[in-house]
This record gives C-alpha cells, sequence and structure tokens, in this order.
C-alpha cells in the first residue's frame, strides 16, 4: 500500500491496530482517541511524524524503532517519565503539554537527543515549579 499520510482523529479508538501493510506511511495522526498504549507503529520506518495527543497513554514505549521520525506530539495524556525516547536520534520536535511530569530530572533523560530543537513542556508539574 502507498499510503503516506493518515488522519484517524477523533474516532473513538482504543487500540493502534491495523497498520502493517502500511510500510510507506510518514504521518500518522491518532489524536482525541482513547489509546492507552503504544503498539503496532514499530515497523513503520519511514514514519516522520506521529500525533498521539489528547488520548490515555501512561508509557511511552514502541517507539526505539522509528529511525525516521522528527516530530512526536503526545500531549494530553497521563505520561509521567520520559523513558522510551532515547533512540529517536532524529526527533527534532517533542510535545509534552498538559501531561503529569512532575519531576524535572525526567527532561534530562532527553539529553542525548542532539537533534531536539523543539520541547513543549508547559502544563505539566514541572513547569510550574
Amino acid at each position: 500500500m502507498n499510503l503516506r499520510k493518515l488522519q484517524l482523529v477523533d474516532n473513538g479508538l482504543a487500540r493502534i491496530e491495523g497498520l502493517s501493510r502500511c510500510k510507506l506511511l510518514e504521518e500518522l495522526s491518532l489524536e482525541k482517541n482513547k489509546i492507552t498504549q503504544i503498539e503496532g507503529v514499530s515497523h513503520l520506518r519511514y514514519l516522520k511524524k506521529l500525533d498521539l495527543g489528547r488520548n490515555r497513554i501512561r508509557r511511552i514505549d514502541g517507539l526505539g524503532q522509528l529511525e525516521s521520525l522528527t516530530q512526536l506530539s503526545m500531549e494530553d495524556n497521563e505520561i509521567q517519565q520520559l523513558d522510551g525516547l532515547e533512540n529517536l536520534q532524529t526527533l527534532m520536535e517533542l510535545y509534552l503539554g498538559n501531561n503529569l511530569i512532575s519531576d524535572v530530572k525526567e527532561i534530562v533523560k532527553l539529553k542525548q537527543l542532539s537533534r531536539l530543537i523543539i520541547l513543549d513542556i508547559s502544563g505539566n508539574n514541572l513547569a510550574r515549579d
């Protein structure tokens, strides 16, 4: 399948599935659903933009294989820790606003992301301190 961009916004989706044939996907938007965990995207080697904002995600995992990812949006979720981002060496933009990040030490985990130029952590407890 030659699909390059897919938007599944506000569909009440609880799981990420059915993308196995979308190997050439470059942009995927799953914003405003009911997704609780990141799964079913590790084979998307050409994915550059991933939007998982406004879901119910608590942990950042399942992204380590996305070697082309430059933009990740995960605002308005339930994320407390930033583990799972360390392998995303191509990441340039990271949006984590309005989550549950309260420890400033979590930001240190992003230190090895040398290409990161935009980081939005507004609306988290650590941003208030």
